[in-house]
Protein backbone atom coordinates (compact mmCIF):
# COMPACT_ATOMS: atom_id res chain seq x y z
CA UNK A 1 0.00 0.00 0.00
CA UNK A 2 3.00 2.38 0.23
CA UNK A 3 3.58 2.57 -2.93
CA UNK A 4 0.10 3.02 -3.63
CA UNK A 5 0.00 6.18 -1.38
CA UNK A 6 3.32 7.55 -3.10
CA UNK A 7 1.48 7.43 -6.39
CA UNK A 8 -1.93 9.14 -5.65
CA UNK A 9 -2.27 12.75 -5.55
CA UNK A 10 -4.60 12.78 -2.24
CA UNK A 11 -4.93 10.60 0.78
CA UNK A 12 -8.02 11.02 3.05
CA UNK A 13 -7.80 10.35 6.77
CA UNK A 14 -7.93 6.84 6.89
CA UNK A 15 -5.25 6.51 4.47
CA UNK A 16 -2.85 8.76 6.02
CA UNK A 17 -3.46 7.18 9.34
CA UNK A 18 -2.56 3.72 7.95
CA UNK A 19 0.73 5.11 6.41
CA UNK A 20 1.95 7.32 9.15
CA UNK A 21 1.84 4.21 11.29
CA UNK A 22 3.24 2.17 8.75
CA UNK A 23 6.17 4.67 8.10
CA UNK A 24 7.04 5.40 11.61
CA UNK A 25 6.06 1.85 13.26
CA UNK A 26 4.21 3.77 15.91
CA UNK A 27 0.06 2.86 16.89
CA UNK A 28 -1.52 6.73 15.34
CA UNK A 29 -5.13 6.92 15.24
CA UNK A 30 -7.10 9.55 13.72
CA UNK A 31 -7.14 11.84 16.92
CA UNK A 32 -3.57 11.92 17.22
CA UNK A 33 -3.17 12.94 13.95
CA UNK A 34 -5.73 15.28 14.12
CA UNK A 35 -3.57 16.82 16.82
CA UNK A 36 -0.67 16.73 15.05
CA UNK A 37 -2.03 18.94 12.08
CA UNK A 38 -3.88 21.68 14.91
CA UNK A 39 -0.82 22.02 15.56
CA UNK A 40 0.90 22.81 12.22
CA UNK A 41 3.10 20.02 12.51
CA UNK A 42 0.85 18.92 8.85
CA UNK A 43 -1.39 20.66 5.82
CA UNK A 44 -4.77 19.88 5.47
CA UNK A 45 -7.20 19.93 2.89
CA UNK A 46 -10.82 20.12 1.89
CA UNK A 47 -12.47 19.28 -1.36
CA UNK A 48 -14.37 22.75 -2.02
CA UNK A 49 -15.34 22.41 -5.38
CA UNK A 50 -18.90 24.78 -5.73
CA UNK A 51 -18.36 26.01 -2.18
CA UNK A 52 -19.37 29.73 -2.32
CA UNK A 53 -17.16 32.69 -0.66
CA UNK A 54 -15.80 36.05 -0.56
CA UNK A 55 -12.61 38.11 -0.43
CA UNK A 56 -11.75 41.76 0.16
CA UNK A 57 -10.26 43.50 -2.50
CA UNK A 58 -7.79 46.43 -2.54
CA UNK A 59 -10.63 48.86 -2.34
CA UNK A 60 -11.96 47.27 0.85
CA UNK A 61 -15.04 45.40 -1.08
CA UNK A 62 -16.34 41.95 -0.83
CA UNK A 63 -15.94 39.99 -3.94
CA UNK A 64 -17.88 36.93 -4.27
CA UNK A 65 -15.86 33.52 -5.40
CA UNK A 66 -17.00 29.91 -5.74
CA UNK A 67 -14.38 27.42 -4.80
CA UNK A 68 -12.46 25.32 -7.21
CA UNK A 69 -11.03 21.58 -6.21
CA UNK A 70 -9.03 21.65 -3.27
CA UNK A 71 -8.40 24.00 -0.40
CA UNK A 72 -5.53 24.56 1.93
CA UNK A 73 -7.20 24.79 5.43
CA UNK A 74 -5.51 27.87 7.25
CA UNK A 75 -8.17 27.81 10.38
CA UNK A 76 -8.14 24.90 12.38
CA UNK A 77 -11.82 24.98 12.79
CA UNK A 78 -12.52 24.01 9.24
CA UNK A 79 -11.69 20.74 10.39
CA UNK A 80 -14.04 20.68 12.85
CA UNK A 81 -17.51 18.69 11.98
CA UNK A 82 -20.64 21.21 12.94
CA UNK A 83 -22.85 19.98 15.65
CA UNK A 84 -26.45 20.44 15.07
CA UNK A 85 -28.01 22.81 18.05
CA UNK A 86 -31.67 22.81 18.49
CA UNK A 87 -32.06 20.72 14.87
CA UNK A 88 -29.77 23.49 13.14
CA UNK A 89 -26.94 23.22 11.37
CA UNK A 90 -23.87 25.85 13.31
CA UNK A 91 -22.56 28.15 10.93
CA UNK A 92 -18.80 28.09 10.36
CA UNK A 93 -16.58 30.02 8.75
CA UNK A 94 -13.39 29.05 6.31
CA UNK A 95 -10.39 30.36 5.86
CA UNK A 96 -8.94 28.84 2.75
CA UNK A 97 -5.89 28.95 0.54
CA UNK A 98 -6.15 27.62 -3.56
CA UNK A 99 -8.33 27.90 -6.46
CA UNK A 100 -10.97 30.35 -7.00
CA UNK A 101 -13.07 32.15 -9.77
CA UNK A 102 -15.50 34.92 -9.55
CA UNK A 103 -18.75 34.25 -11.42
CA UNK A 104 -21.18 36.12 -13.55
CA UNK A 105 -23.20 37.81 -11.58
CA UNK A 106 -25.91 36.51 -13.82
CA UNK A 107 -24.86 33.40 -14.70
CA UNK A 108 -22.35 31.37 -12.03
CA UNK A 109 -20.76 28.60 -14.34
CA UNK A 110 -19.24 31.60 -16.34
CA UNK A 111 -16.17 32.78 -14.90
CA UNK A 112 -14.88 36.38 -15.28
CA UNK A 113 -11.33 35.90 -13.42
CA UNK A 114 -9.87 33.26 -12.15
CA UNK A 115 -6.61 32.55 -9.46
CA UNK A 116 -4.99 31.09 -6.91
CA UNK A 117 -5.19 33.01 -3.39
CA UNK A 118 -7.09 33.65 -0.07
CA UNK A 119 -10.80 33.75 0.60
CA UNK A 120 -13.65 32.85 3.17
CA UNK A 121 -16.92 31.24 3.31
CA UNK A 122 -19.33 30.31 5.41
CA UNK A 123 -21.28 27.01 5.41
CA UNK A 124 -24.21 25.60 7.58
CA UNK A 125 -23.27 21.66 6.19
CA UNK A 126 -23.85 19.65 8.86
CA UNK A 127 -21.53 16.57 7.94
CA UNK A 128 -18.38 18.57 7.64
CA UNK A 129 -15.91 18.22 4.69
CA UNK A 130 -13.70 15.14 4.36
CA UNK A 131 -9.95 16.13 5.16
CA UNK A 132 -7.19 15.08 2.99
CA UNK A 133 -3.57 15.15 2.91
CA UNK A 134 -0.62 15.20 0.44
CA UNK A 135 1.46 11.70 0.20
CA UNK A 136 4.48 14.13 -0.06
CA UNK A 137 3.46 16.23 3.40
CA UNK A 138 2.81 12.33 5.06
CA UNK A 139 6.16 11.23 4.55
CA UNK A 140 7.34 14.43 6.23
CA UNK A 141 5.39 14.31 8.89
CA UNK A 142 6.74 10.41 9.75
CA UNK A 143 10.47 11.79 9.33
CA UNK A 144 9.55 14.09 11.91
CA UNK A 145 8.36 11.57 13.78
CA UNK A 146 10.91 9.24 13.54
CA UNK A 147 13.47 11.55 14.40
CA UNK A 148 12.44 12.05 18.08
CA UNK A 149 14.11 9.85 20.45
CA UNK A 150 11.91 7.53 22.55
CA UNK A 151 14.40 7.20 25.24
CA UNK A 152 16.43 10.45 27.08
CA UNK A 153 20.13 10.92 25.48
CA UNK A 154 22.63 8.99 28.28
CA UNK A 155 25.37 11.55 27.61
CA UNK A 156 22.46 14.44 27.97
CA UNK A 157 21.67 12.45 31.74
CA UNK A 158 25.07 12.10 32.24
CA UNK A 159 25.77 15.67 31.66
CA UNK A 160 22.99 17.10 33.62
CA UNK A 161 23.79 14.79 37.05
CA UNK A 162 27.47 16.29 36.90
CA UNK A 163 26.16 19.23 36.31
CA UNK A 164 23.70 19.58 39.68
CA UNK A 165 26.82 17.70 41.83
CA UNK A 166 28.28 20.61 40.90
CA UNK A 167 25.73 23.24 41.88
CA UNK A 168 25.06 20.96 45.27
CA UNK A 169 28.84 21.12 46.05
CA UNK A 170 28.79 24.87 45.50
CA UNK A 171 26.16 25.66 47.86
CA UNK A 172 27.30 23.54 50.93
CA UNK A 173 30.76 25.30 50.24
CA UNK A 174 28.37 28.74 50.83
CA UNK A 175 26.56 27.66 53.61
CA UNK A 176 29.65 26.18 55.14
CA UNK A 177 31.79 29.64 55.15
CA UNK A 178 28.50 31.58 56.29
CA UNK A 179 28.71 29.89 59.09
CA UNK A 180 31.91 29.88 59.89
CA UNK A 181 31.21 33.52 59.29
CA UNK A 182 28.29 33.43 61.87
CA UNK A 183 30.54 31.71 64.05
CA UNK A 184 33.66 34.14 64.18
CA UNK A 185 31.01 37.15 64.70
CA UNK A 186 29.48 35.32 68.02
CA UNK A 187 32.45 35.07 69.42
CA UNK A 188 33.87 38.55 68.76
CA UNK A 189 30.56 39.50 70.24
CA UNK A 190 30.80 37.43 73.30
CA UNK A 191 34.69 39.25 73.82
CA UNK A 192 33.12 42.67 73.38
CA UNK A 193 30.72 41.79 76.09
CA UNK A 194 33.40 40.48 78.49
CA UNK A 195 35.47 43.77 78.37
CA UNK A 196 32.22 45.76 78.87
CA UNK A 197 31.91 43.92 82.50
CA UNK A 198 35.49 43.64 83.22
CA UNK A 199 35.01 47.53 83.74
CA UNK A 200 36.22 49.45 87.09
CA UNK A 201 33.01 50.01 89.26
CA UNK A 202 34.05 53.15 89.84
CA UNK A 203 34.95 53.60 86.05
CA UNK A 204 31.27 52.88 85.32
CA UNK A 205 29.89 55.51 87.94
CA UNK A 206 31.98 57.93 86.72
CA UNK A 207 30.45 57.27 83.06
CA UNK A 208 27.40 57.27 84.18
CA UNK A 209 27.62 60.71 86.53
CA UNK A 210 29.20 62.53 83.39
CA UNK A 211 25.79 61.44 81.25
CA UNK A 212 23.68 62.69 84.05
CA UNK A 213 25.40 65.71 83.98
CA UNK A 214 25.50 65.99 80.36
CA UNK A 215 21.23 65.54 80.46
CA UNK A 216 21.47 68.37 82.73
CA UNK A 217 23.18 70.59 81.05
CA UNK A 218 21.31 70.13 77.40
CA UNK A 219 17.43 70.84 80.19
CA UNK A 220 19.21 73.71 80.88
CA UNK A 221 20.47 75.17 77.76
CA UNK A 222 17.13 73.88 76.07
CA UNK A 223 14.84 76.34 78.84
CA UNK A 224 17.06 79.39 77.92
CA UNK A 225 16.66 78.68 74.38
CA UNK A 226 13.15 78.60 74.79
CA UNK A 227 13.28 82.03 77.17
CA UNK A 228 15.11 83.63 74.86
CA UNK A 229 12.51 83.18 71.84
CA UNK A 230 9.70 84.32 73.94
CA UNK A 231 11.59 87.55 74.32
CA UNK A 232 12.47 87.75 71.06
CA UNK A 233 8.73 87.46 70.10
CA UNK A 234 7.57 89.58 72.59
CA UNK A 235 9.57 92.37 71.09
CA UNK A 236 8.96 91.80 67.73
CA UNK A 237 4.91 92.25 69.22
CA UNK A 238 6.13 95.68 70.70
CA UNK A 239 7.78 97.18 67.73
CA UNK A 240 4.66 95.92 65.33
CA UNK A 241 2.14 97.54 67.43
CA UNK A 242 4.82 100.33 67.90
CA UNK A 243 5.16 100.99 64.26
CA UNK A 244 0.98 100.59 63.34
CA UNK A 245 0.65 103.01 65.89
CA UNK A 246 3.77 105.57 64.64
CA UNK A 247 1.33 105.15 61.02
CA UNK A 248 -1.61 105.87 62.40
CA UNK A 249 0.03 109.42 63.74
CA UNK A 250 1.70 109.46 60.41
CA UNK A 251 -1.17 109.39 58.60
CA UNK A 252 -3.33 111.74 60.57
CA UNK A 253 -0.85 114.58 61.03
CA UNK A 254 0.70 114.51 57.33
CA UNK A 255 -1.80 116.25 55.02
CA UNK A 256 -2.37 119.33 56.97
CA UNK A 257 0.99 120.92 56.41
CA UNK A 258 1.18 119.62 52.93
CA UNK A 259 -2.49 120.96 51.95
CA UNK A 260 -1.32 123.56 53.77
CA UNK A 261 2.17 124.11 51.93
CA UNK A 262 1.10 123.55 48.62
CA UNK A 263 -2.30 124.67 48.21
CA UNK A 264 -3.90 127.91 49.22
CA UNK A 265 -7.69 128.74 50.18
CA UNK A 266 -8.81 124.95 50.59
CA UNK A 267 -8.29 122.24 53.09
CA UNK A 268 -9.42 119.26 54.25
CA UNK A 269 -9.33 117.57 57.95
CA UNK A 270 -8.74 114.57 56.48
CA UNK A 271 -6.81 112.47 53.70
CA UNK A 272 -8.82 109.60 51.03
CA UNK A 273 -7.50 108.49 47.77
CA UNK A 274 -9.16 110.15 45.45
CA UNK A 275 -8.85 113.48 47.03
CA UNK A 276 -5.26 113.15 47.02
CA UNK A 277 -5.49 112.05 43.39
CA UNK A 278 -7.36 114.90 42.92
CA UNK A 279 -4.42 117.29 44.85
CA UNK A 280 -1.83 115.88 43.06
CA UNK A 281 -3.72 116.01 39.34
CA UNK A 282 -4.18 120.05 39.76
CA UNK A 283 -0.68 120.20 41.05
CA UNK A 284 0.21 118.34 37.64
CA UNK A 285 -1.57 119.92 35.08
CA UNK A 286 -3.05 123.12 36.79
CA UNK A 287 -0.93 124.83 39.12
CA UNK A 288 1.33 126.34 36.13
CA UNK A 289 -1.39 126.95 33.81
CA UNK A 290 -1.78 130.46 32.78
CA UNK A 291 -5.18 131.27 33.49
CA UNK A 292 -5.71 133.47 30.05
CA UNK A 293 -5.63 131.15 27.99
CA UNK A 294 -8.15 127.87 27.59
CA UNK A 295 -7.69 124.87 28.52
CA UNK A 296 -4.84 122.58 26.26
CA UNK A 297 -6.92 120.03 24.12
CA UNK A 298 -7.86 116.91 25.49
CA UNK A 299 -6.82 118.12 29.13
CA UNK A 300 -10.41 116.38 30.62
CA UNK A 301 -9.11 112.86 29.39
CA UNK A 302 -5.61 113.15 30.48
CA UNK A 303 -6.49 113.81 33.61
CA UNK A 304 -8.87 111.48 34.23
CA UNK A 305 -5.71 108.95 33.09
CA UNK A 306 -4.07 110.45 35.71
CA UNK A 307 -6.68 109.75 38.18
CA UNK A 308 -6.70 106.43 37.28
CA UNK A 309 -3.24 105.72 37.47
CA UNK A 310 -3.82 106.99 41.34
CA UNK A 311 -6.71 105.46 42.64
CA UNK A 312 -6.43 102.19 40.48
CA UNK A 313 -10.25 103.41 39.47
CA UNK A 314 -11.27 103.54 35.89
CA UNK A 315 -10.88 106.38 33.92
CA UNK A 316 -14.51 106.99 32.65
CA UNK A 317 -16.11 106.84 36.04
CA UNK A 318 -13.44 109.22 36.95
CA UNK A 319 -14.14 111.66 34.34
CA UNK A 320 -16.50 113.99 36.79
CA UNK A 321 -13.82 114.20 39.42
CA UNK A 322 -11.46 115.17 36.26
CA UNK A 323 -14.03 118.00 35.27
CA UNK A 324 -14.59 118.80 39.08
CA UNK A 325 -10.68 120.12 39.73
CA UNK A 326 -10.65 122.11 36.38
CA UNK A 327 -10.08 125.95 36.76
CA UNK A 328 -13.58 127.94 36.87
CA UNK A 329 -11.93 131.24 35.07
CA UNK A 330 -10.46 129.69 31.81
CA UNK A 331 -11.44 131.26 28.53
CA UNK A 332 -13.81 129.38 26.57
CA UNK A 333 -11.58 128.11 23.28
Amino acid sequence: MERIYRLLDWVDLAQAVDWLGKLTGSPIGEGELSKLVFSKQCDAYIQALGLKGYYINDEGFEVDVIGRGFQLVLGIETLRKADKKNGKPEKRRFSLEGARYEPDPYDNEITLVADYDYWEAITEDENGYPVYFKPADIEVLAARINEVPEQPDTARLEDLRLQLEQEKAAREAVEAELQGRRAQDGKRALVDMKNMLMHDHKEFVAMQERAEQAERMVTALDRQLTDYIEKIRAGDKLIEGLTQELRKRHSHERLPPQVTELVSGLYFPYATKQLEAMRDAALAHWNDHDRSKPAPYGIQKTVATFLAARTGENARKLAELAAAIKPDDLPKA
